[in-house]
């Protein structure tokens, strides 16, 4: 996983984390075996979402687009007698996605709590057999870090973090996914509420730190107090009320030149608190901190600790709370590993045990335990903690001499490390795992996040992972058993899907992030999934219903044969010697008229192979020649590369691709040659964005969408003519016409000729939305699957003209599918979107706000309310009977964007406006 290396800090502005060290050669060092790729990964999705024309993403984004995607129509808002499509939950309902949180409830150990990074809370009452989503679909969908206070009478109170802090695979790098703050539930995990004093608009000084967060800590011993903890980018906050208000106990919350980008807490049974600060931080600020009663805090940093520190996780142990273990990656010191790409790697495990005093020098005795961690196993089952991605330890209740840590895999010591020969691999890698095709320990995932025991019986033990949760009955054996308890948790991470073209079959394929390809035939949604193939899954296709071409992270593609279940049988790495630079995901595609035809993008070039049925399945793993053709024409702009692709049905052999500099061509007749590109960009797309879709009509490949991925540019073009003219047709999934403002990343489109007309639809950060008529800037899109998708990440759609079949695959939230047979399945929403029916003027505005309202709308009692950009409501208007024209004053706002919102039972109006 990668890390922010910007932030977003107080009053807006951006603070670069600060290191002693080469932080973007600290981070970039993982490989294919762990999926991560860190700098390629952060690249891709840099590259993708950032303003190009800051580099960096829009502060607060992701709050602001959720904000504006709640005032666009949605599939069940409109008013029709027409029959509506259905978007069914089609899995994976057996794979998890990445969790990082995990909690067991102390009153009925039955009661689990799963937080999935970008899917949402999940609460399951009969240990993990089922689970039920306890967050908003429509609400901020990632969790990090859950707690419960256990002290008698306040069980039923609950918080988790949002906002991880590394990792966040559906953003990257600057261009990151910022979370909302903290979030409180009071009866037992059930509902959740936001706590005001965490969303990132209230209190302003606040705002970033409570974006990207690490833990949140109850403090058990005090009765008088409801006393929380949160550790977050440079700060820990404490709070006496619940989360009313906080104090800042530790660190700058970002307002120093050095601030501290990994932090922790933890407080024992008598509120004791410890907080890790890393060494990045200001010196005020960096080290081990250790606090009697939150007033005096004292540094119990040793002296010879190491002098360069990441992030360093806290467990006291359970059994006897004056010793606390400090974990994890302290560059160029401690124990080295080295992974399978020959990178050095270096973790250090420490053990504190308070003696007297404020715990400092005498009070406290160390003991370096960090040369008794595992060593080279072997090249995927050494230690390896990403750079702290992956960082957890934990001492088994009843036993202090049993420890647990985790990195990429979990290890288990009898002695507590005191010595380097009673260490057990016990999850993760499978062991003895090796290239080319990774496996997996049985029943369980690598990337360890949280592990936590049976109160009634600590041999049995849950860990949260990449993959979902696993349970075993038995952390004692020798040869350990994990069974996954992820069915029905519904968080996977998709970033590709296809379907069979040939055939009107139930075949869907994915792949994940970090989880490689899966393969379905079966519409039940419960039915299990087959793993396919490994690493990142990346794009795929099912040529001729006989050969399925899969590819993972940088370019790697594979042709294969499936077993009648879709297990991996025979293959040949196919993607050709000479191509290199390939993208994190980097697309390539079938010739639908001619499947053994396949087209590749690589760096600024195209390849294609003219005959993909010639390359016999030799199960070979290695770059081949074989029947591939690169054609001539290069781009030419600096760091310019392909981006998306896209091959026509009718007429046949036209290609299209797109750049990420905006660019976008055509070649005719390219099945045969290297026959020249033409140009076809239009002078309004905008400078340097990223095309990270070309859709095509496969009726008419006259018919084109661009989708340009980027914030804060115009995101979405049509063209009736081959690309010799564009129009603008993102409507309103823009705030503005040239694409400035709160508007979702659009990241696909697809177009599906069906009875009476033609349907297009767009997947984007905040859910899949759907037209029958692109009518320029006034196209009205309607978001689809409210209830079902949700606003989740949609990655990308894939649709099959010969039935009508519709197939989105999301970020988080698993994949959905339908079958479209006539424009009205979407509602003509050109008839019924009732916003049309409400102008705002002037706009951009003053002082007064001008509503004029058609007669469909007069005469009726609208509850009507103006929210900012983030969806804090700034004026309650109130009941509003409507009339020709009605005034709101509005001279009291500061500049900015606003939403007007109307609501009558279940009809909803609303309209953006601008406040100079």
């Amino acid at each position: 996983m990668y890390r922010i290396f910007t932030l977003f800090a107080l009053f807006s502005v951006f603070l670069s984390c600060q290191s002693t060290r080469d932080t973007a050669a600290r981070f970039n060092r993982q490989g294919e075996g762990s999926s991560e790729h860190l700098s390629e990964r952060r690249k891709w999705e840099l590259e993708r979402q950032a303003n190009p024309r800051t580099g960096k993403l829009p502060f607060m984004i992701h709050q602001k687009e959720q904000s504006f995607a709640a005032t666009l129509p949605g599939n069940q808002q409109l008013r029709t007698t027409s029959a509506q499509v259905n978007w069914n939950y089609r899995g994976p309902w057996n794979v998890g996605g990445r969790t990082r949180a995990f909690a067991i409830d102390i009153t009925n150990e039955n009661i689990l709590f799963a937080g999935a990074v970008s899917g949402g809370l999940w609460r399951s009452t009969d240990a993990g057999a089922t689970w039920t989503r306890v967050s908003g679909l429509n609400s901020y969908q990632g969790v990090n870090a859950i707690v419960q206070d256990k002290r008698t009478g306040h069980t039923n109170t609950w918080y988790y973090l949002t906002g991880e802090a590394y990792g966040t695979s559906a953003s990257g790098g600057s261009a990151f996914y910022l979370g909302n703050g903290m979030y409180k539930s009071i009866d037992g995990g059930l509902t959740w509420a936001s706590l005001p004093s965490t969303a990132t608009n209230t209190p302003q000084t606040f705002e970033s730190v409570w974006d990207v967060t690490w833990n949140v800590a109850v403090d058990p011993g005090n009765s008088s107090q409801e006393v929380v903890y949160a550790a977050m980018y440079d700060a820990v906050y404490r709070s006496a009320n619940g989360g009313t208000s906080w104090t800042l106990e530790k660190g700058s919350a970002g307002t120093t030149a050095n601030s501290a980008y990994f932090t922790d807490v933890a407080v024992s049974p008598t509120s004791v608190a410890y907080i890790t600060m890393s060494s990045d931080g200001a010196i005020a600020n960096k080290g081990i901190w250790r606090s009697p009663d939150a007033v005096t805090w004292t540094n119990i940093t040793p002296p010879n600790f190491p002098v360069n520190y990441d992030r360093q996780v806290i467990e006291i142990d359970p059994n006897n709370e004056n010793i606390v273990y400090f974990f994890g990656p302290t560059p160029g010191s401690g124990k080295m590993t080295i992974d399978w790409q020959g990178d050095t790697l270096y973790n250090s495990l420490w053990k504190y045990e308070y003696v007297s005093g404020n715990g400092s020098g005498a009070g406290g005795v160390w003991t370096d335990l960090s040369q008794n961690l595992p060593g080279n196993i072997n090249a995927f089952n050494g230690l390896n903690t990403q750079g702290g991605y992956d960082v957890v330890v934990k001492v088994k209740p009843g036993n202090s001499n049993v420890v647990f840590i985790g990195g990429t895999n979990i290890y288990r010591s009898t002695s507590a490390f005191m010595d380097s020969t009673s260490t057990t691999v016990m999850g993760g890698y499978a062991i003895g795992a090796a290239l080319p095709f990774v496996d997996e320990y049985p029943g369980h995932h690598p990337d360890q996040h949280m592990m936590a025991f049976l109160p009634s019986n600590p041999n049995i033990m849950y860990s949260a992972s990449d993959g979902g949760v696993s349970r075993c009955d038995d952390n004692t054996a020798s040869s350990i058993v994990w069974n996954d308890i992820s069915s029905g948790y519904i968080s996977s991470q998709f970033y590709t899907v296809a379907v069979d073209q040939a055939a009107t079959n139930d075949i869907v394929i994915g792949g994940l992030q970090d989880n490689g390809t899966y393969y379905t035939d079966n519409l039940n949604p419960v039915s299990s999934w087959t793993h396919s193939f490994d690493g990142d899954g990346s794009y795929c296709a099912i040529g001729n219903s006989q050969y399925y071409y899969f590819s993972k992270q940088l370019g790697k593609i594979y042709k294969t044969t499936l077993d009648a279940q879709g297990n991996f049988n025979t293959y040949r790495r196919i993607d050709p010697i000479g191509a290199t630079n390939y993208r994190f995901i980097a697309p390539f595609v079938l010739d639908p008229n001619n499947n053994s035809l396949m087209y590749l993008c690589a760096n600024e070039s195209v390849w294609r192979n003219d005959d993909l049925s010639a390359i016999p399945l030799s199960n070979q793993s290695d770059s081949i020649s074989t029947n591939w053709v690169q054609f001539p024409d290069t781009l030419t702009l600096a760091d310019e590369v392909i981006t998306a692709m896209a091959i026509s049905t009718t007429p046949a052999n036209r290609l299209y691709y797109g750049t990420n500099k905006k660019n976008v061509y055509r070649i005719d007749n390219a099945h045969t040659g290297t026959p020249t590109r033409t140009a076809i960009t239009a002078t309004t797309f905008p400078n340097n964005a990223y095309v990270s879709c070309v859709a095509v009509n496969p009726s008419n490949a006259d018919e084109l969408l661009v989708v340009f991925s980027n914030y804060n540019i115009y995101s979405l073009f049509h063209s009736v003519d081959g690309g010799a003219t564009w129009t603008k047709a993102a409507g309103n999934l823009e705030v503005t016409s040239t694409g400035s403002g709160s508007g979702p990343s659009l990241r696909w489109a697809s177009i599906l000729p069906v009875n009476g007309g033609t349907v297009y639809l767009v997947g984007s950060s905040t859910g899949l939305y759907a037209t029958d008529v692109i009518n320029g800037l006034s196209t009205i899109w309607v978001q689809q699957g409210v209830n079902t998708i949700g606003r989740s990440v949609v990655n990308m759609i894939t649709t099959r003209p010969s039935d009508g079949l519709v197939v989105v695959a999301t970020h988080g939230n698993g994949m959905y599918s339908t079958n479209i047979s006539s424009v009205s399945d979407i509602t003509s929403v050109k008839e019924n979107e009732l916003s049309a029916g409400l102008e705002l003027y002037p706009n951009p505005v003053g002082r007064e706000l001008h509503l004029r309202f058609s007669e469909e709308l007069q005469n009726r009692d609208w509850k009507a309310m103006v929210t900012d950009e983030t969806g804090r409501l700034v004026i309650d208007v109130g009941t509003l009977n409507a009339q020709a024209v009605t005034d709101i004053a509005v001279q009291h706002l500061k500049s900015g964007a606003y939403y007007i919102i109307l609501e009558n039972g279940g009809e909803r109006v609303s309209r953006a406006f601008i406040k100079n």
